[in-house]
């Protein structure tokens, strides 16, 4: 299996050596092609954190939920976006089921990826990353709405009445005298 990745020359060795060694063109065949390449630092890209380490470019759309989730506790970006495209809609989706709000859907779908992505370390790969996804999701979405105050009706009438007179006035029509709470 090869490398899609050149290897850097051997030091003191020569190209028979290391089939992956590119000659630039532009240089009389002395330096590596990957060499010339300024670093993100240098154009003003993404810094990288402290001790973090430069790792090279990964296709993540080929690879699996679990192996993605494990890149992404060892801190990939491209795992964590790869991971957010493929569960940002099926979230939202479960979700707008549970509040049939869109706008607070989408806030608690971004609270739960929150969620989930900073507790990334404890995922389990003996199960798969869409049921621990959806149980974050769904978890928070309860909690939301057990936290929620509903809006309720009371049928004595508006606690806001200033008078009797207007509390019998707001106060719940109810269709026949058998049909009472108190009765």
């Amino acid at each position: 299996m090869t490398s899609r990745w050149p290897t850097p020359p051997y030091r003191g060795g020569s190209r028979e050596r290391n089939p992956g060694y590119a000659v630039s063109v532009g240089q009389g065949g002395k330096q590596p092609a990957f060499a010339q390449v300024p670093s993100p630092s240098r154009l003003g890209g993404p810094h990288l954190r402290p001790g973090a380490s430069t790792l090279p470019r990964y296709d993540y759309t080929n690879t699996d939920d679990r192996e993605l989730a494990s890149l992404a506790a060892q801190g990939r970006e491209g795992a964590f976006r790869e991971l957010l495209s493929r569960y940002e809609r099926p979230v939202f989706s479960l979700v707008y089921r549970m509040v049939r709000d869109r706008a607070q859907a989408e806030d608690l779908a971004q609270e739960a990826f929150i969620r989930a992505f900073n507790a990334i370390d404890s995922f389990d790969p003996a199960y798969r990353f869409s049921n621990w996804i959806f149980k974050i999701a769904n978890n928070h979405t309860i909690d939301h709405l057990r936290r929620r105050k509903l809006d309720t009706v009371s049928i004595e009438g508006s606690p806001y009445a200033a008078t009797s007179e207007d509390e019998e006035r707001t106060r719940l029509a109810l269709a026949s005298a058998g049909e009472s709470p108190a009765a």
